[in-house]
């Protein structure tokens, strides 16, 4: 008897999708000096800000300005950029406002400079216009 076996030809196995890396963690530091500061920067002084001063630390930023009667320090609780973040700032040292910036539960899991930079410049400019002409 003919071995029958002989005649099929074997298929090789369907190949294996390539594995994503997963995302490299974003480093804060570099992160808050190399993109969100510059760009903080550029905005916040096309915005009407002249004596803007920032402070980068290891998990938050700092910006001042208007003689240091305006500030914010956005803190990075978490140590990183994708966790919660909390925005703390005052004006003419009248006490100090903390609020949650950018919860990752209200959908921003996935911060970037662009996002940040337009929410802080768009808090800043309001009606109750902490760039430009003083409130008194």
């Amino acid at each position: 008897m003919p071995d029958e076996t002989a005649d099929q030809t074997t298929t090789p196995p369907a190949a294996t999708p390539a594995k994503k890396a997963p995302p490299t963690p974003v480093n804060l530091p570099d992160f808050l000096s190399g993109d969100l500061a510059p760009l903080l920067t550029k905005e916040l002084t096309a915005a009407g800000v002249s004596d803007l001063q920032l402070e980068v630390g290891a998990a938050q930023l700092t910006a001042r300005w208007d003689n240091d009667d305006c500030r914010f320090t956005i803190y990075f609780d978490e140590g990183t950029l994708e966790g919660r973040k909390t925005l703390a700032y005052q004006r003419d040292n009248k006490g100090e406002i903390l609020q949650m910036f950018m919860p990752p539960e209200r959908g921003f899991n996935k911060p970037d400079s662009v996002s940040m930079v337009g929410l802080l410049v768009l808090k800043f400019s309001s009606t109750l216009s902490w760039i430009g002409a003083k409130v008194g």
